[in-house]
């Protein structure tokens, strides 16, 4: 027996704050050995630590639960209420009903559950009266002006065009001041502080400063959300940054994505007004005495030196203007005028509970060389996300040195900024003349591996810029490895992608230009992938919370998310209907889907209303004004007499090499739309089967069958057994998700690895057919096809990708050009590293790793493979390599799960495992032995299994 292991509530081990009433408690099982199982469970949960016994627990005592539930066990004991410290322990009884002994205590704090418990007010150095922007009338002018045909631009017409009129006149002239301001006020705390609680949110970022010190380890906080449905606010603890007697709590304010510059209105930043923030301190002191210190009009502000803010274009700080000591007691404050009382941004205050963004990791450059005179570049030996901190000795005054970002340079050495567009990705300090002096940029961050030094006035070395990687801090609990060098660069930068990619509570497409946003498509394409490797379940949360409250009253759903006026691309969107599905398969997470439900049966609605008995080519100019929010609203819906099961794609497999089958707004192949709504329809019926909702299940199946009938019967030639134009994509999709008829299966599935192993000798899809075609080629039992297009290096492959040697991160194309820290490409096949040449599958009749499927596929010229993954029950993890003809696998199975452990050999008899023949291995029994494989289930515990080399 060991001692209980990752005890957690709402996914986090410790939370401060979590947001629900009841919370769900998970743990691991404290079970060594074989066929290990929990028979019943104890949760204690109360106020203080010494009640965590039976009968004393004084606020959830479950009694003995006679369940082997040991995941998302959901709190059922007196109500929570805000701002609240919360202790627990949980016992467990094993197979034989013998008690395991209480867990060590852990704890979980309340955030502020209503907006009625809010008593602060917003403030900031901005005009209360400022006017307020109509987002739907800028997208629709915007829509206007860019496109040439004049009766796409009347569209925006009526009450709408009115209203933009009266937007342009306030708004269109304004030029949104993009300073940082400081906000202060000092109190007094008259007793010794037991416990204090800071509730703190500034639009669009901030920092918590108090007495001298900043607060809390997370930066560029808070999180994106749709600031007028919903705004996030985190909790602090800040007991140990009080003291008995004066104190002084500072608020410094960026820009963010709220206060946007104008030229990157309206779709990339669209402007909600000026900066503003709220604070709410709560303090406990002895003897019962509390005191409340909020924002209010007593506050007064300056304006910091952070003269230039954007999280595109980088921060300019003037050292010359600091005002030491302003966020400590006794500063004088007199020339600070008062703050103003501004507006709310218009959303509900809700408690952040996913992973702050914060600086996970901090080194020096590997490199630094003088291209020119003055001129001096350092190479920081990967691509990242984040900044670097600078130190400057004898400095002159009022000499500015700045800081350029970059993803690569020039054959000359010289920074080449190409990859970021047109963002300026800069940050200067101007310095203020001291002896030494150290500066980092606070409410921007840049993509990068090369960073230009200018205006030093000295020779630096590598010691005088230090690179700060900045990222959604979420743990990394995956790994697998090889032994083939190139997998294992891909499966790297693929990695380190994917976390420079999750910024500010949003995966994001790219990380160096002006876009940086959540594209749905990229979202859903890498999510299972991310679920592998990273502790995803509460991003994922947050960000499925920004889709439903992007839905308009139609029921649809963006391709951008957050986004406050989302254009329509329903394979884009479909991240909406998959990625909490995703997350049930991966973590048994019912609760998400639950939460969900609503906005899916309104989105699926709508989708049926939009659909249409025919489809055809549309030129890309007149594309975009057939979906929302390009056309009105009865315009995008299908007459009666035209309704049927057919659909349109905005965007197609985008980035794909086929003729005919990618391109922006070319809706090519155009059977793409068709075969996602399928997929959301398919996928619908199985949440609400989990649900319970029979009903709507039935219904959401019979939906599903005409959908493919109305596809096989538009796009399938039976004739030659392909489907659409014949490109790998619209085989792909349809083999991937069911929708080939059970008699043409074979030969579809035989024209797709013709096409790929044969015909094109290369993978032609892109963004919405690479994964998938990779699953249809393993459906079809062609694992041999996707290995070898994953070590190729011709074009176009992974290999060729990566053929820079200095790469670090997988690149937007297959040309490896465009953003050079992209994610899609790279997540298609790095899932495959751990459900194909490792093996691990969650199983769906019992998700969350409850059952494991291990099935994994041995290349011949492949020596080894391993991969681990860190899942809710505990760790799984799966080895295998080969000693001459011989193979050895190792599968580990967390306590109170079991497996399916598919054996690559079709002959019982010469499979043994730890040494002895598998009838007489403890906790394993054989399924079956069929053609190629023996089929075992295993309890928990370690196997290690010899067999033929295949």
């Amino acid at each position: 027996m060991r001692t209980m292991m990752h005890m957690m509530v709402e996914y986090a081990e410790t939370p401060l704050a979590i947001g629900t009433r009841t919370p769900r408690f998970s743990w691991e099982v404290p079970l060594e050995g074989r066929n290990r199982r929990q028979s019943a469970y104890q949760v204690l949960v109360a106020t203080v630590p010494a009640r965590l016994s039976p009968g004393q627990a004084d606020l959830w005592d479950s009694g003995k639960v006679a369940s082997c539930q040991s995941v998302h066990v959901p709190y059922a004991g007196a109500e929570l209420h805000s701002n609240m410290d919360c202790f627990w322990r949980v016992q467990v009884w094993d197979e034989a009903d013998t008690p395991a002994g209480f867990s060590p205590v852990e704890r979980f704090g309340t955030a502020l559950f209503d907006q009625a418990d809010w008593a602060a007010q917003w403030i900031g150095l901005g005009d209360p009266e400022e006017p307020v922007c109509d987002h739907e009338a800028l997208v629709r002018e915007l829509a206007a002006s860019q496109d040439s045909d004049a009766a796409l631009a009347n569209r925006a017409e009526g009450a709408d065009c009115e209203r933009y009129k009266t937007m342009a006149s306030e708004v269109t002239a304004l030029e949104p001041d993009l300073r940082a301001p400081l906000l202060r006020k000092e109190f007094a705390v008259a007793g010794p502080i037991l416990r204090a609680r800071a509730f703190v949110c500034g639009l669009g970022l901030y920092e918590l400063r108090i007495n001298g010190a900043k607060v809390g380890e997370d930066v560029l906080a808070p999180a994106r959300t749709e600031f007028r449905k919903r705004v996030l606010y985190t909790t602090y603890d800040v007991t140990d940054h009080l003291a008995t007697g004066a104190n002084a709590v500072g608020l410094i304010l960026g820009n963010g994505w709220f206060n946007g510059q104008k030229k990157y209105w309206p779709w990339q930043m669209p402007w909600y007004g000026s900066p503003r923030g709220i604070v709410q301190i709560e303090i406990e002191c002895e003897g019962g005495v509390t005191q409340r210190v909020v924002t209010d009009d007593i506050w007064r502000g300056a304006w910091s030196p952070i003269t230039f803010n954007c999280i595109y274009d980088g921060e300019d700080y003037d050292a010359r203007a600091q005002q030491p000591g302003w966020d400590r007691p006794g500063f004088d404050a007199s020339r600070w005028r008062p703050v103003n009382v501004v507006p709310g941004p218009g959303g509900m205050l809700t408690p952040a509970t996913h992973e702050a963004e914060k600086v996970v990791e901090t080194f020096r450059p590997v490199s630094m060389s003088q291209p020119e005179p003055g001129v001096y570049v350092y190479d920081m030996g990967r691509n990242m996300t984040g900044w670097v901190r600078l130190r400057v000795a004898g400095g002159v005054r009022g000499q500015a040195v700045t800081l350029r970002y970059a993803e690569k340079i020039h054959d000359d050495g010289r920074l080449d900024p190409s990859t970021a567009g047109g963002a300026r990705q800069a940050d200067v300090y101007t310095m203020k003349g001291a002896d030494e002096e150290r500066y980092e940029p606070r409410f921007t961050y840049h993509g990068f591996q090369y960073v230009e030094l200018t205006g030093y006035p000295a020779v630096p070395d590598l010691d005088t810029v230090e690179a700060c990687f900045a990222h959604g801090a979420v743990a990394q609990t995956g790994s697998f490895e090889c032994g083939h060098e190139l997998i294992n660069r891909i499966h790297h930068c693929t990695v380190q992608s994917q976390r420079c990619n999750i910024q500010m509570g949003v995966v994001i497409d790219d990380t160096q230009r002006a876009e940086r946003l959540g594209w749905c498509g990229d979202v859903w394409a890498m999510a299972n992938e991310s679920y592998y490797n990273l502790w995803m379940p509460r991003v994922y949360a947050k960000w499925i919370a920004d889709c439903r409250d992007q839905q308009d009253d139609l029921g649809m759903v963006g391709y951008i998310t957050p986004l406050p006026v989302p254009d329509e691309d329903l394979v884009w969107s479909a991240a909406l209907v998959l990625v909490p599905w995703m997350q049930y398969l991966h973590c048994g997470d019912v609760r998400l889907l639950e939460e969900s439900y609503p906005a899916l049966q309104r989105y699926l609605a709508y989708l049926e209303a939009t659909g249409t008995r025919e489809v055809a080519t549309i030129a890309p100019r007149e594309l975009p004004g057939r979906l929302r929010w390009r056309c009105r609203r009865e315009d995008r819906l299908s007459a009666d007499a035209d309704r049927g099961h057919l659909q349109i794609s905005r965007f197609g497999d985008h980035l794909a090499t086929a003729e005919g089958a990618s391109g922006f707004t070319k809706n090519q192949p155009l059977s793409i739309a068709t075969a996602f709504y399928y997929f959301d329809v398919a996928t619908m019926a199985r949440i609400a089967e989990v649900l319970g909702q029979d009903a709507d299940a039935a219904r959401y199946r019979e939906r599903a069958r005409k959908i493919k009938d109305a596809f096989n019967e538009r796009f399938f030639d039976p004739n030659s057994s392909y489907y659409d134009v014949g490109c790998q994509s619209a085989q792909a999709w349809p083999l991937a998700f069911g929708m080939v008829p059970d008699e043409h299966r074979a030969a579809v599935a035989t024209y797709l690895c013709s096409s790929v192993n044969f015909r094109q000798r290369r993978l032609t899809t892109g963004y919405a057919g690479t994964k998938w075609a990779i699953h249809a080629l393993a459906l079809s039992g062609r694992d041999d096809i996707i290995w070898k297009r994953a070590v190729a290096t011709d074009y176009p492959s992974w290999g060729y990708m990566l053929r820079d040697p200095n790469r670090t991160t997988i690149t937007e194309n297959w040309h490896g050009a465009a953003s050079l820290c992209h994610t899609v490409l790279g997540a298609a096949i790095d899932e495959w590293f751990y459900w194909g040449l490792a093996g691990i599958h969650p199983d769906e009749d019992a998700p969350g790793y409850e059952r494991i499927l291990f099935k994994l596929y041995l290349p011949a010229d492949l020596p080894w493979a391993r991969a681990s993954l860190q899942t809710l029950r505990g760790r799984v993890a799966s080895a295998w390599h080969k000693e001459g003809k011989t193979a050895h696998l190792t599968v580990t199975i967390p306590a109170n799960s079991v497996a399916t452990v598919h054996v690559p050999t079709g002959d019982v008899e010469q499979i043994t495992e730890s040494g002895v023949p598998c009838a007489e291995a403890v906790g394993l029994s054989l399924l079956r032995s069929e053609a190629g494989e023996t089929v075992f289930e295993a309890g928990s515990g370690t196997y290690r299994f010899t067999f033929p080399a295949p």
